[in-house]
């Protein structure tokens, strides 16, 4: 059993549980696994993100990682970017919907697929057992930031064909989304009415979260812009739940029974 990994990754209390000093062991823990390698790094809006980023990236290019670090991105956009990028580890630095004291490290493999548990487990005991393969001085790998949102908004954008212009509103909960959701509805054509569309790791709309009880803010706005549909993002973008064109939020089953 995991000791540090759960089933989002590592997560907890920012400074206190997930702490840089842990951010550059799974930094390095990963590089060393690899020989070297690259390794992909986003962040969600947390005012810890950077510090864990500048910490994680150390620590992979301590063991010869090349870090490429892409930003405030939604977590679906750091797993796509992994592969688009070469990459052969990614991590999300996100707590997603937990508050902003929280904050955590999500991975994923060169496939774009999120760490299972196995391979969570060796990486574990790889930092347990100090097995870092730290490179010498004129060795050690780059960190270089790379602007590729543009990347992931292209599939986006390219993925979908609307027959057309829909009037749409989105809570965006002053989280990731606010980096790639403008561009998107944009590039699809969509008449746009966005609120909590400002970046912000104090979550001052509240916990980024999109519950019944939070979408209700988001409801009242799709009825006073005469939206034809509402989304609600949590903090890192990779969960929403649908508002309908009264501003209802319908039960996630027949969101899902939507798709299927």
């Amino acid at each position: 059993m995991s000791k540090l990994f759960g089933t989002s990754g590592i997560r907890g209390v920012a400074n206190v549980e997930v702490t840089p000093l842990l951010a550059l062991q799974v930094g390095a823990a990963l590089a060393s696994q690899f020989e070297g390698g690259a390794v992909a790094v986003g962040r969600d809006t947390r005012l810890t993100g950077e510090m864990l980023e500048a910490a994680l990236v150390a620590g992979a290019a301590s063991c010869g990682a090349d870090a490429k670090t892409l930003g405030v991105i939604p977590t679906p956009a750091l797993a796509y970017l992994t592969r688009e990028l070469d990459a052969d580890a990614g991590v999300s630095i996100t707590a997603s919907h937990n508050p902003p004291q929280y904050n955590g490290l999500k991975l994923f493999d060169s496939t774009s697929m999120a760490y299972t548990e196995e391979r969570q487990m060796r990486l574990e005991g790889r930092m347990e057992r100090g097995e870092l393969a730290r490179s010498r001085w004129d060795d050690i790998g780059t960190v270089e930031a790379v602007d590729a949102r543009w990347m992931y908004v292209d599939a986006l954008a390219g993925g979908v064909e609307l027959s057309r212009r829909w009037r749409v509103a989105c809570d965006l909960f002053n989280g990731a989304t606010c980096a790639v959701a403008p561009e998107v509805f944009e590039e699809l054509g969509c008449e746009a009415t966005l609120i909590n569309a400002q970046p912000d790791g104090h979550f001052p709309a509240g916990a980024p979260e999109p519950t019944p009880g939070s979408l209700r803010r988001l409801g009242r706005m799709v009825e006073a812009a005469g939206a034809e549909i509402g989304f609600g993002f949590d903090g890192d973008g990779d969960r929403m739940m649908p508002v309908d064109e009264h501003g209802r939020v319908p039960s996630p089953d027949r969101v899902l029974a939507a798709y299927a």
